[in-house]
């Protein structure tokens, strides 16, 4: 069904994915999670009721980022020889790929059923600075209590990819998230610098590793990169947000890091706590951190399951 239709006439698609245990709704425009429910329980994710408060909002709230999350420092990064340059839209450095990145983009949706729907975009090389005619898939679906995200992307010349789902969450419908608990597999963190580009790999000062509750408020922001534990390419459970109500959301991922944002910036500050699974940030600049290189003739591949459950 329709939702709306962009300045540039096209239209933006919404689908409602359902069984008998979730009902998760998804918008063509930036591949975006709208709204996440198990039976008749509140919107456990952050969503907007009408197209013009996504162009509105400015929050990046439940959709793809890409072609390359998170930020890029001082807009630039070279490939093998070649300097190529990107948006500064956080200046001086580019974060989740520009104004025009694919959060920004109207995706196809390409094949839709009752639990799973299939977007699809092609990117043109020099497309937002980055190299390469690329074409990418994403399949969301259902499985049960289960969540699924596949992402996929090709390319004709080498290039950087690091796709993830920018998911706000609050499992309860309250008001803050405060008093959800978050556990992740981890004991360190990329130390960030004063705009948020990593530095080094130091161990983290909060214990996620047993279940640490999240307070309401705090004297500093969250917005850092966790260096997942057993980091490989098979999909393993790597953090869980357990909310008050006793419902809670296990993250499962192929990915090396999970971005944990606090939203304490946004405009309605400490309502929900994003958990981005991705590879590091400015990892296109950083040979010390895992790749995000896609070189021409190979797939990229991301899976991402949030698992629900009411554990009381």
């Amino acid at each position: 069904m329709s939702f709306g239709t962009l300045d540039n006439g096209e239209v933006v698609t919404r689908h409602v994915l359902k069984n008998d245990q979730l009902e998760v709704a998804i918008l063509s425009y930036g591949a975006t999670v709208q709204s996440v429910r198990m039976g008749d329980g509140p919107n456990m994710t952050l969503g907007y009721d009408t197209l013009r408060d996504y162009l509105s909002a400015g929050t990046y709230a439940g959709c793809m980022i890409g072609p390359v999350a998170n930020r890029i420092e001082d807009a630039a990064a070279s490939l093998d020889g070649n300097t190529h340059q990107f948006d500064p839209n956080e200046a001086p450095n580019c974060l989740h790929s520009g104004k025009d990145g694919f959060s920004f983009r109207n995706w196809q949706m390409a094949e839709i059923a009752d639990t799973h729907v299939l977007l699809t975009l092609t990117a043109p090389d020099g497309d937002s600075g980055f190299p390469g005619n690329r074409a990418f898939a994403l399949r969301y679906e259902i499985v049960g209590s289960s969540l699924w995200l596949t992402m996929l992307a090709t390319t004709d010349a080498d290039t950087w990819v690091n796709l993830t789902h920018h998911g706000y969450w609050n499992l309860d419908g309250s008001k803050t998230f405060a008093g959800h608990k978050l556990w992740v597999d981890t004991q360190h963190w990329l130390a960030v610098d004063d705009a948020n580009i990593p530095t080094q790999v130091e161990t983290c000062p909060y214990n996620f590793a047993s279940d640490l509750t999240l307070p309401a408020d705090s004297t500093g922001t969250i917005d850092h990169n966790l260096v997942l534990l057993q980091s490989t390419d098979k999909v393993r459970d790597v953090a869980r947000l357990t909310a008050p109500c006793g419902i809670s959301m296990t993250i499962a991922t192929s990915e090396a890091g999970l971005q944990v944002y606090d939203g304490r910036t946004l405009p309605t500050p400490y309502s929900h706590i994003a958990l981005e699974t991705q590879g590091f940030p400015n990892a296109p600049n950083r040979d010390d951190f895992p790749s995000v290189r896609l070189n021409a003739g190979e797939t990229y591949g991301q899976v991402t399951e949030y698992r629900f459950e009411e554990t009381t």
